[in-house]
């Protein structure tokens, strides 16, 4: 699943954020409810400063680490 601009934005109010890392314009966060991991990013690098935000979903409940 993936979401982008205000629904993107929209979403993260529903997370947890877990770690930025801006160096990469990115942040993860995790449903609580799930268990579901979440990266924001900004992929669109020709665009000024990366374009709307895209959340995707990166790590289901259950499939490995979780910090």
């Amino acid at each position: 699943m993936e979401c982008r601009g205000a629904e993107a934005i929209e979403r993260t109010r529903r997370l947890r954020l877990l770690k930025t890392d801006p160096e990469n314009w990115t942040n993860e966060y995790v449903d609580d409810k799930s268990g579901d991991v979440w990266l924001l990013d900004y992929p669109d690098p020709e665009t000024h400063g990366g374009g709307p935000p895209r959340i995707r979903k990166i790590r289901p409940k259950g499939s490995g680490d979780r910090q």
